[in-house]
């Protein structure tokens, strides 16, 4: 994976406008169109190390050096929820269907794939709160 792709999943798995993280990463907008689009190549070192901590990502995965958390193993998510399908239809054909859907769309799209990571992320911050929570008496 290239700089600029990796740049440009990593950006859409942050939920991010384009605007918050070039100021997060303290560089313009304009910068970053240019950076996601191919038209320079790669930042510096400093550009490079804020970009990574504004995505809450590593050097590594911008530099397309290391997997990204979720993003390499789409097949392999799509072919879970497949099973989880035949595992439900006699259980519930109405969920099945679902499950079946869910895979087609992420199989065809990227960017669902993207924003379906995006939720699960999403979902276990949100478990990770409750969990932290203190008990109620």
């Amino acid at each position: 994976m290239e700089f600029k792709e990796a740049l440009v999943v990593l950006h859409k798995l942050s939920g991010l406008e384009p605007k918050e993280l070039a100021k997060r990463a303290s560089i313009s907008a304009g910068y970053l169109s240019m950076l996601e689009s191919g038209e320079r190549v790669r930042p510096g070192p400093a550009i490079l190390l804020a970009l990574a901590q504004a995505l809450d990502a590593t050097v590594g995965q911008l530099l397309g050096s290391e997997v990204i958390p979720g993003y390499g193993d789409r097949a392999d998510h799509v072919r879970r929820l497949r099973e989880g399908a035949e595992a439900q239809q006699l259980v519930d054909p109405e969920w099945a269907k679902v499950l079946r859907a869910v895979a087609k769309q992420i199989e065809e799209s990227e960017d669902r794939w993207i924003d379906y990571l995006r939720s699960m992320r999403q979902e276990d911050a949100a478990t990770a709160d409750t969990d932290n929570e203190p008990e109620v008496r």
